[in-house]
């Protein structure tokens, strides 16, 4: 099989986006090709195992993810380790937020979740990876005409308070992220978030807490609202697109560790 140029490019935002669904990845890489002549190539990269079919999406339609032998092709970097059937609605749904922000250059760069956790593991080892808090991607934005970095957390069902809690904790020893902003499938479950967040937080210093609802960023990015210490703003007059992420895993309680494990 001969490979063509644009089946380099679907390896590239595959190894990037971590996963696409049929429709994603034809409005991406193939805007021009019918959907039914996409799905056929697909199934060909799909036959000589350089791409990944995942089902399970609650509209029946295909996720894709990259294998091993597609990733060496465009990359030293391998793929997303293991794509969870159960967590393939909020990876697809972190992928449409993502083009989303990128279609109104709201940013110009992200480091997403499996390639934080590659470099965590590279440099503290797997087991120490799982222990630690990985964001589910970092973006570069622009507040207040300083480049920032700013932790995305995509949040389609809640978790338990004390999970919250102690993810906040963590959060709050990161020196060199503005802030958390959490992507919420309701208003509800975003304000019971931020309820919790400032249980243990007394004023209004860095990170800053975020909120969105999802559906709002994916459908009008633009247009949407970003809701922080008790005002809402539009996204695309709140933030401005920016840099590379800067540092990720720095802490106050170790500098050394700061100036050491950097993303960018």
């Amino acid at each position: 099989m001969v490979l063509t140029q644009r089946d380099k490019v679907l390896f590239e935002k595959l190894l990037s986006y971590a996963v696409m669904t049929t429709r994603q990845v034809a409005r991406t890489v193939f805007p021009d090709v019918q959907l039914t002549t996409v799905l056929r190539r697909l199934r060909k990269l799909e036959k000589q195992m350089y791409i990944r079919r995942n089902p399970g999406l609650e509209t029946y339609e295909q996720a894709w993810t990259l294998t091993e032998k597609g990733s060496t092709v465009v990359s030293n970097l391998p793929p997303k380790w293991h794509q969870s059937r159960y967590l393939l609605e909020h990876d697809t749904k972190l992928t449409a937020v993502r083009l989303a922000l990128e279609s109104i250059r709201a940013v110009q760069s992200w480091v997403p979740e499996h390639e934080i956790r590659y470099r965590v593991a590279a440099k503290h080892g797997v087991e120490r990876a799982k222990d630690r808090l990985i964001p589910d991607g970092i973006m570069g934005v622009e507040w207040q005409g300083v480049k920032e970095s700013l932790a995305i957390e995509l949040e389609l069902h809640g978790k338990n308070s004390r999970r919250y809690r102690h993810n906040f904790y963590e959060y709050r020893t990161k020196e060199n992220i503005l802030g958390v902003w959490y992507l919420t499938s309701t208003p509800s479950l975003a304000k019971q978030i931020e309820k919790l967040w400032y249980i243990d937080k007394r004023n209004d210093a860095r990170p800053v807490f975020f909120w969105s609802l999802v559906d709002d960023v994916i459908e009008d990015p633009a247009n949407s609202l970003v809701h922080f210490s008790g005002q809402s703003q539009p996204l695309t007059k709140l933030w401005m697109p920016a840099h590379s992420p800067a540092q990720w895993v720095g802490s106050r309680r170790n500098e050394q560790e700061v100036k050491s494990a950097r993303v960018s």
